[in-house]
């Protein structure tokens, strides 16, 4: 017997990804739109206004990108290399400290001379 069944399924407009959460895989798919929503709404992706269908399905991790790329990362408190110059680039050229964005993961390394103003201004 052949049976077709409709069904929704969903991908990310920015990244074309599923929204599994956890590395599940694949593509989820749902009995109706409302189920589709409803999941979607309640795992953080961005969906257009309601009534307002061609709009922008955004997984949470393009959410946060998006929201980065517009008001600028959310960063954290830096975090100093802990090596001590034990590697050899940090022997010769000193250690380097990180800081990492809250909202979008992103993460950039910092020199000592940023590091101190940014905890100077941290402090001050």
């Amino acid at each position: 017997m052949i049976t077709i069944r409709e069904c929704a399924e969903v991908l990310c407009d920015d990244c074309d990804d599923g929204c599994w959460v956890d590395g599940e895989g694949g593509i989820p798919h749902w009995a109706s739109l409302a189920e589709a929503i409803a999941y979607l709404t309640d795992t953080g992706w961005t969906l257009p206004p309601a009534g307002r269908a061609g709009g922008p399905v955004v997984c949470p991790a393009c959410t946060a990108r998006r929201i980065c790329a517009d008001q600028g990362h959310t960063w954290l408190p830096p975090a100093a290399c802990r090596c001590q110059g034990r590697l050899p680039a940090h022997r010769q050229h000193g250690c380097r400290a990180w800081r990492d964005c809250a909202m979008c993961g992103y993460f950039e390394e910092i020199t000592n001379h940023e590091n101190t103003e940014m905890t100077e201004r941290m402090e001050g």
